[in-house]
């Protein structure tokens, strides 16, 4: 049996590390060319305290409640998950069914609300004690100092029976200050306090400029361009396997591979056709990475060297010539093992979907909007 452990000592690496433990089991965590660093450390200067397996606002406050009820069990730990199950119920009750964490899983749930939103709490500085959850809850009794924020509103009576995702007035009032208190250079808390309609808003990118500061407008140019150029990447690594499974004697299983050639190639050629809007001649490659390495993401020396020689490649016009083939083949044995990356491996290429990071990068916007929606939405 294998298992992952760190030690509790420094804030940063142990809210990475839950992440990364969340998102292993994530669909949307597929990196398959090692881009995280850089998508995620936008993402976190975008949008702090979000991440993509979060679902509605009001789990902020659902968590830290549930604990304060735990605590005063005999069973704290028993208590608080029995607590977190009933949650479902409760939203059910409360005619919620989109968001609701573990409304098929039920009692078998894995992933508890706890756990997805542990590391926003303290990033928002709604949670002011370092640890588990576990060793939060066995150690409760030992805290010389409050374990929440002592404006946290307080619990509604029965919310365990019937509630729902509506926040309270109060509610959106202790988020927008603690927005304004721990994130007050974001998007995020940019846009909450100017809580129009982005219901029609299909990417961050795309929001009018005109109460976006400038630091903001430059990060969001980062992140559209960069979600473009690597989008093209990705497009090219799936055509590649679409063409690899195709001259396979020994494949088992891909039979449409000559279907999903002919549809990458088809979505290569109008990503081609697209590049010269996004003016990447001027694009200041080393300010997004300076900005990257101000988060606690760790962006290394490989992960630089193949974004600089694909952007070239896409500058130069040569985005699906021999050597971007060949720098999209290096790149995956760069965060692969040899027996897990599909362009060298059958049995690998045997496991691939299809599909493999075909999406554009969003940066949480979607988890973001729909926070912010909840926050425009409090009665």
């Amino acid at each position: 049996m294998s298992y992952l452990a760190w030690v509790d000592f420094d804030p940063a690496d142990r809210k990475r590390a839950q992440e990364i433990i969340s998102l292993f089991k994530s669909p949307e965590a597929r990196d398959e060319l090692g881009l995280a660093a850089v998508r995620d450390g936008l993402a976190d200067l975008l949008f702090p305290a979000t991440s993509t397996i979060q679902t509605r606002l009001r789990y902020m406050f659902f968590v830290p409640w549930i604990f304060q009820n735990a605590v005063e069990e005999k069973d704290s730990a028993t208590a608080a998950r029995n607590f977190e199950i009933e949650l479902i119920s409760a939203l059910e009750k409360g005619k919620e069914k989109k968001g609701v964490i573990g409304i098929d899983a039920g009692r078998k749930l894995k992933r508890l609300p706890s756990s997805v939103y542990w590391a926003a709490l303290d990033t928002l500085g709604i949670r002011l004690i370092s640890g588990t959850p576990a060793a939060i809850l066995a150690n409760a009794d030992t805290y010389s100092r409050p374990l929440w924020h002592p404006n946290l509103p307080p619990q509604p009576d029965g919310f365990l029976e019937t509630t729902s995702f509506t926040l309270r007035r109060d509610e959106a009032a202790f988020i927008a200050d603690r927005l304004a208190s721990e994130a007050k250079d974001s998007l995020f808390f940019e846009l909450s306090n100017n809580m129009v309609d982005l219901t029609d808003v299909e990417q961050a990118w795309h929001l009018p400029k005109k109460n976006i500061s400038r630091e903001n407008v430059a990060l969001l140019e980062h992140a559209k361009r960069f979600s473009f150029v690597m989008h093209g990447a990705h497009i090219l690594y799936n055509r590649m396997l679409a063409k690899r499974a195709r001259k396979n004697e020994n494949a088992r299983v891909h039979f449409e591979s000559g279907e999903l050639l002919e549809q990458y190639s088809t979505q290569l050629k109008n990503w081609r056709d697209e590049i010269p809007d996004m003016k990447l001649d001027d694009w200041d490659l080393n300010d997004m990475f300076r900005q990257v390495r101000a988060t606690s993401h760790k962006l290394r020396e490989p992960t630089i060297e193949f974004i600089e020689r694909w952007v070239g490649c896409v500058i130069q016009n040569k985005a699906k010539g021999r050597n971007a083939k060949e720098l999209v083949r290096k790149r995956e044995l760069q965060t692969k093992s040899t027996q897990k990356a599909r362009l060298q491996s059958d049995a690998a290429l045997e496991r691939w979907s299809g599909a493999s990071s075909v999406n554009q990068m969003g940066f949480r916007w979607n988890i973001a909007k729909q926070h912010l929606a909840d926050l425009k939405n409090a009665e």
